[in-house]
């Protein structure tokens, strides 16, 4: 086994609880050992039938059978040679990129601290810029259109009413890609994400217990801005009819005109 595996990882226990309702106990018991060794691999687990069936302690025969049920539920998926599981890889992706952004944050505090200090003469200048800086980096910040997807589940988690306690379902990582699947599979605008899940809010009682329920919310409003402007004529009221009036004005006269 890897020594660089993943030593810990973000698990749910209300999740594989409510995930897990109604299956066997061997079953669920088999899953869950199976996806801390998806999570141990990096979300492949080699489809080794002798390698698992040993780290289980049971036999081949009784883990292919768990396998097949498993696969069924759709717990685990098979990508060519490996076990996999679809959370975990979207799970593995955040982190990647989470402890990604921490070594790029501490090199660069790393090479600011080999930087010179500015001569005296300089000081106001550079103090100058760094406040243009600074205010420029706040206003990028309030940009909506430069919010990343942690912003925007904080302006979502604020427009419906949350704030001190955070139910599970709106924790990061799940919930910050969540919220970002509206941005980009749905191409709607952050401003007009968090202004629908204020909407939401006012119509009902109580904080929506976490981002899928929002999901039907931001389907309509991108149904509605990729909607294609509507043409006069077409509003769904019935076509007008040719004048049928001077039509049969016009044949009788024709018929008037010939029997002269």
């Amino acid at each position: 086994m890897s020594r660089n595996a993943l030593p810990f990882y973000k698990r749910y226990p209300r999740d594989l609880i409510e995930g897990t309702l109604g299956m066997p106990f061997e079953e669920k018991v088999t899953y869950a050992f199976v996806l801390d060794l998806i999570y141990l691999q990096q979300g492949n687990l080699p489809d080794d039938s002798r390698y698992i069936a040993g780290l289980l302690g049971v036999s081949v025969r009784k883990w292919n059978s768990l396998r097949e049920k498993l696969i069924e539920r759709g717990k685990i998926q098979v990508i060519g040679e490996f076990l996999t599981n679809y959370r975990a890889v979207i799970e593995l992706e955040s982190l990647g990129k989470y402890q990604d952004k921490q070594a790029e944050n501490r090199s660069g505090a790393s090479k600011n601290k080999e930087l010179v200090k500015p001569a005296s003469n300089h000081a106001r200048v550079n103090q100058n810029q760094n406040q243009n800086s600074s205010s420029s980096a706040r206003e990028a910040h309030d940009d909506p259109s430069s919010w990343d997807d942690d912003r925007l589940l904080s302006e979502v988690m604020a427009a419906v009413g949350i704030r001190d306690r955070v139910p599970a379902h709106w924790m990061p990582p799940a919930a910050t890609i969540h919220v970002g699947r509206w941005r980009r599979d749905l191409k709607l605008p952050c401003l007009s994400i968090v202004d629908a899940a204020k909407q939401s809010r006012a119509r009902h009682d109580e904080p929506p217990n976490g981002p899928k329920a929002l999901d039907g919310v931001m389907r309509n409003l991108a149904g509605q801005l990729s909607a294609s402007p509507m043409q006069p004529g077409t509003s769904g009221a019935r076509a007008a009819r040719p004048d049928e009036r001077a039509r049969k004005i016009e044949q009788w006269n024709k018929i008037a005109g010939g029997s002269q």
